[in-house]
């Protein structure tokens, strides 16, 4: 199974590359999988006495890219803030790729509320201001309906706009009928290298001021935008 690895660091806080099929954090039912925290508590120092060994949020366990960690506990406390969507605390920039279901006009954005802490996360449009999430997406790179690869799906660009909400761009696409690629929880279609882990990745996140890239998994085959994102 891959490792995570560092894409950025400095004094005070650095981004990892979160794989695929890793837990974020400790808990009764993590199924013998590899879990971020553990490894935090094993591999750098400063995280081994932090809460969540210094993680400032959460990512699925199918999700991989850009995982933030705080190396100080003060600095937990206000990058947890940042994550959040806290005004008062310089809020993160999220964007993220997924391979979604073919049909979505290329452009287009949604405001849903969120609802429920079971496996599957219910979606209405209508509801309270604490549980609306906001995503924007656009689309950079079109199905290939006959193809039998990661291809055959829209590869889209989203970002959150706001408080992130859990499953927000998971339960928000599906709501509309367009579900990612391999997500059992929602009816996601499967393709030939299934794993029944959505197809998400963290791909960008600016933060104090500092953009961090983590490139898509190799096998959605989007070696042309990482070309154009280098140049």
């Amino acid at each position: 199974m891959n490792q995570p690895t560092v894409l950025h660091e400095d004094r005070h806080w650095l981004v990892l590359n979160k794989p695929a099929g890793w837990h974020c954090v400790q808990t009764k039912n993590t199924d013998g999988r590899p879990v971020m925290e553990t490894w935090l508590r094993e591999n750098l120092e400063p995280c081994k006495e932090l809460p969540e060994a210094g993680l400032c949020h959460r990512l699925d366990l199918g999700t991989t890219g850009c995982l933030v960690v705080a190396k100080w506990r003060p600095i937990r406390e206000r990058l947890r803030r940042a994550m959040s969507g806290d005004p008062a605390a310089r809020p993160a920039e999220k964007t993220y790729m997924a391979l979604v279901t073919p049909g979505l006009p290329p452009v287009g954005r949604f405001e849903l509320y969120f609802y429920g802490h079971d496996a599957r996360v219910r979606t209405s449009e209508a509801g309270h201001a604490d549980q609306q999430g906001v995503c924007c997406w656009k689309l950079i790179r079109p199905a290939k309906p006959e193809a039998s690869d990661a291809t055959q799906f829209d590869a889209m660009e989203v970002s959150l706009i706001g408080p992130g909400r859990r499953h927000q761009i998971r339960a928000g696409l599906s709501h509309f009928g367009h579900p990612l690629a391999n997500d059992q929880t929602y009816e996601g279609p499967t393709w030939a290298e299934g794993t029944g882990l959505a197809a998400l990745h963290a791909h960008r996140i600016k933060l104090d001021g500092t953009t961090v890239v983590a490139p898509p998994p190799e096998t959605w085959h989007l070696e042309q935008l990482q070309t154009d994102e280098s140049s």
